[in-house]
C-alpha cells in the first residue's frame, strides 16, 4: 500500500484566539505555504519517476549501471539479453576480431574496466557468433562522475539491422569498384590491342616483302623468317583476344563452348598483370590442363570474364606474391 500523500486543499489558519499575536498568525502561513510547495515539488517528483521507470522498462535499449562488477540496476531488455549466451566477440577495426566472452555480464564488466581506465565514453561493438544470423550490438560504456561516483553507466543497443545494412553497402560499394577498375583495364587493353595491332600489321608487311625476295634469303635465314611470321601470328591472335575482351558486354548468347580454349584465353589476359607486377609481389602462374574438355552450353565470353576476375581475386588476395594453381578436369 502506498503512504498517503498530504492534502493539497489549502488550509485556513485558524483564527487568533483572544486577538493573538499577528507575527504568530503570519510565521504559521509562511509554513503552511511552504508545506504546499513540498508537497506539489513531491508530486511532479514522484510523476517524473513513474515516467521514467516506465520508459526505462519498455526501453529497446538494455540498459544497466554497474559498481566494482556487479550490476546495481537493469532494465528488462539488459535481463532478456542476459539470458542469451554467447560467445560474443568484439568487432575491432582493421583488426578483425578481439575478445571473446561467454554472456553480456562479462564483456560489459570488462568495458566497465576499460571505461573507468579512459576515462570517458567508450562505444565498442560485439558480434555473437552463435546461430545462422548472427547478433550485433554497440555498447557504450562511460563513468558516472555525479552524484553516482565510482559507477560505470552501460548501454547496449541492437543494430544487427544496421550492421547488415552496412555489409551490403560495403559489398555492393566493393563490386562497383571492382566494376569500374575492369571498365578502366578494358579501356585500356582495347588502347594497348589496337596500338599491337598496327605494329603487328606493319611487322607482318615487312616479313611479306622478305619472303617474296627469296634470293636475299638463305636457307637457314628462312627458317628464322618462318618462325618469326609465326610469332608474329600468335601475338596477332592473342591481340584479338584481348581486344575481344576490352569490347563493352552486351547480351550474351548461348553456344557451344570448348572450355579449354576459354580456360588458355583467360590465362593468357591475366599473365601479364599476374607474373608483372609494377610493385615487385609478382605472383606465379602453375596451369595444369587436361589434353581435352568437354563443351558446354553458355557464352565463352562471359566464362572467359569470370576465370580473369577470379585470377585477379586470387593475385590480390596475396599481396605478397605466390603461387596460383589452375587446374581443370571432368567427373562423370
Amino acid at each position: 500500500m502506498s503512504p498517503r500523500r498530504p492534502s493539497l486543499k489549502p488550509r485556513k489558519p485558524p483564527a487568533a484566539a483572544g486577538g493573538g499575536s499577528p507575527a504568530l498568525l503570519r510565521k504559521y502561513r509562511g509554513l503552511l505555504s511552504k508545506h504546499d510547495a513540498l508537497v506539489r515539488k513531491l508530486d511532479e517528483r514522484t510523476t517524473t519517476f513513474t515516467l521514467s521507470s516506465w520508459a526505462l522498462e519498455t526501453s529497446a535499449s538494455a540498459l544497466a549501471v554497474l559498481r566494482t562488477g556487479e550490476v546495481v540496476v537493469a532494465n528488462a531488455r539488459w535481463r532478456a539479453l542476459s539470458r542469451e549466451r554467447g560467445p560474443w566477440w568484439r568487432e575491432e577495426k582493421g583488426q578483425g576480431t578481439g575478445p571473446t566472452y561467454a554472456a553480456l555480464r562479462d564483456l560489459a564488466e570488462a568495458e566497465a574496466v576499460l571505461a573507468e581506465a579512459e576515462g570517458g565514453a567508450r562505444i565498442t561493438r560485439f558480434r555473437q557468433v552463435r546461430g545462422a544470423q548472427p547478433q550485433v550490438l554497440e555498447v557504450r560504456t562511460e563513468r558516472v562522475t555525479h552524484p553516482l561516483a565510482g559507477q560505470v553507466l552501460v548501454l547496449a543497443r541492437d543494430i544487427t539491422a544496421q550492421a547488415r545494412d552496412e555489409e551490403e553497402l560495403a559489398q555492393a560499394r566493393a563490386t562497383l569498384l571492382e566494376r569500374a577498375q575492369l571498365r578502366a583495364l578494358g579501356e585500356l587493353a582495347a588502347g594497348m590491342a589496337h596500338d599491337l595491332r598496327n605494329t603487328l600489321n606493319a611487322m607482318r608487311l615487312r616479313l611479306e616483302m622478305l619472303q617474296r625476295d627469296a634470293s636475299a634469303i638463305t636457307e637457314h635465314g628462312q627458317h628464322h623468317m618462318d618462325a618469326l611470321a609465326r610469332i608474329v601470328a600468335d601475338a596477332g591472335e592473342r591481340v584479338g583476344r584481348l581486344q575481344d575482351f576490352s569490347r563493352p558486354r552486351t547480351r550474351s548468347t548461348v553456344e557451344r563452348v570448348q572450355l579449354l580454349d576459354v580456360i588458355r584465353d583467360a590465362v593468357d589476359i591475366a599473365r601479364g598483370g599476374i607474373e608483372h607486377r609494377r610493385d615487385g609481389q609478382a605472383s606465379r602462374l602453375d596451369v595444369v590442363l587436361p589434353g581435352t574438355l568437354p563443351q558446354v552450353s553458355g557464352s565463352a565470353m562471359e566464362l572467359r570474364y569470370v576465370l580473369i576476375n577470379l585470377l585477379i581475386n586470387a593475385r590480390d588476395a596475396m599481396p605478397r606474391g605466390g603461387t596460383i594453381r589452375v587446374r581443370a578436369g571432368s567427373r562423370g
